[in-house]
């Protein structure tokens, strides 16, 4: 008996929905593309056309592709998750996502995968994406320049420089010093710990009223004293193990090559006493009951590290040069949740970026945004360019090619830079 046609044709087809396993509102915020992937192995081309379903955090949509005989073809879904769920979404949610290909109107075959919808501000753990961590890492919330005051108030004691210009101007013990009261700072808060540490599953990485309550998950106190250190324009980076999470910063104007490494060697050879790169402190001894300074605690991490705790270490200026910025807050309105953008950065590097850079003459002296608040920025030079396009700390970057990485597709016309010095 002869096959069904569309039966024999159906075996020599294969697709591929590449959903990641976890998603959550920065997935939708950062623009996360689901690859697909169809394969097509008859003696003739087909165009095809792929449907994906619509329900509460799918958005419905569609694409038509010419796949050659014996040939695959990729292409990237975009736009298909839906902010309104994920904004609102309050817990872990199993939701299935229902694809279909269709040969004219006549459906070829169908596939269906089950992704976990995470809450708003969770992320989705070791077994998910690690560079995610730097989504919510916020340094312009209020609660982080509360803490700022409160180091600079503590540097001013001990007659060292109180301001937070990041990199510009210091040496490797000064952003040490910096660094360290800023630890002293989150540890006056008298935070008290809640729940055990487990990286191995999705969790809650930020939450509304950490001073108010004054109670804290080490992964959450490690995500906000990354903040605050990020607020004073350094460079952070976050060490995750299953059970552990420890808190480090660049001594000088640097970051790892990747956004996320697992090279413990490296790491340990960046904290000794005679390389001097980097210094971390461990976050369980920001609680209250914990009486370990600044130095201790990095010998706490150490230890850790030398025995194997931690797992992988995200550097945040790293992740903030791969356009992983901050995600939004989210608040209660009238009518429900709403988003809020939590810093001028977000917006710089989302919303008004383009704008900015097409419609500022660089050769201006100064430059003034129009919508959102007002803040201005030197742009004759390459640290005003820097700021007003959120790369704080591209130290190693030209004012071209930090254009050329911030305006998508090339879309700057007529720009004039002028000269390329450091000043």
């Amino acid at each position: 008996m002869a096959k069904n046609p569309k039966k024999a044709l159906k075996e020599k087809f294969s697709m591929e929905f590449l959903l990641p396993k976890y998603v959550g509102y920065c997935d939708y915020y950062l623009g996360t593309q689901v690859p697909v992937r169809l394969r097509n192995d008859s003696e003739e081309a087909l165009t095809l056309t792929v449907r994906l379903e619509g329900n509460d955090l799918f958005v419905p949509f569609e694409e038509t592709a010419q796949i050659p005989f014996e040939s695959s073809v990729e292409f990237t879904a975009e736009g298909v998750f839906s902010p309104r769920f994920l904004a609102e979404n309050d817990e872990l949610t199993t939701v299935t996502a229902n694809v279909a290909v269709y040969i004219g109107e006549d459906k070829l075959t169908t596939l269906s995968s089950a992704v976990s919808a995470l809450p708003f501000d969770w992320w989705e753990g070791l077994d998910g994406n690690a560079e995610r961590v730097a989504a919510f890492v916020r340094p312009r919330l209020s609660e982080c320049s509360r803490v700022l005051e409160d180091a600079g108030k503590r540097l001013k004691k001990q007659n060292a420089d109180n301001e937070f210009y990041g990199y510009s101007g210091t040496d490797k013990n000064t952003v040490r010093q910096i660094a360290a009261a800023v630890y002293a700072a989150i540890k006056g808060l008298a935070i008290e710990k809640s729940g055990e540490t487990d990286l191995s599953r999705p969790l809650c990485a930020a939450r509304d009223g950490l001073l108010k309550e004054r109670v804290s998950t080490s992964f959450r106190l490690a995500v906000f004293a990354a903040a605050c250190l990020e607020s004073a324009n350094l460079h952070p980076v976050i060490a995750l193990g299953k059970n552990s999470v420890a808190v480090g910063v660049w001594l000088y104007d640097s970051c790892f090559l990747d956004p996320v490494t697992d090279d413990e060697e490296i790491v340990l050879k960046y904290v000794s006493d005679g390389i001097n790169n980097l210094a971390f402190f461990d976050t369980e001894d920001l609680f209250t009951g914990n009486n370990a300074a600044f130095t201790p605690s990095g010998e706490h991490f150490r230890q850790k590290l030398k025995a194997g705790y931690f797992e992988c270490f995200v550097d945040i200026q790293r992740c903030r040069l791969g356009r992983i910025v901050s995600c939004p807050v989210r608040g209660r309105g009238l009518d429900g949740y709403e988003i809020t953008e939590s810093s001028w950065q977000e917006r710089g590097t989302r919303i008004t970026l383009t704008e900015t850079v097409e419609h500022a003459d660089l050769a201006d002296k100064t430059n003034d945004y129009e919508d959102g608040p007002a803040f201005e920025f030197d742009l004759s030079t390459k640290k005003g360019i820097e700021e007003s396009l959120g790369f704080i700390g591209a130290g190693s970057y030209t004012k071209e090619e930090i254009v050329t990485e911030a305006v998508e597709g090339g879309k700057a016309l007529n720009l004039q830079i002028g000269d390329t010095s450091d000043e």
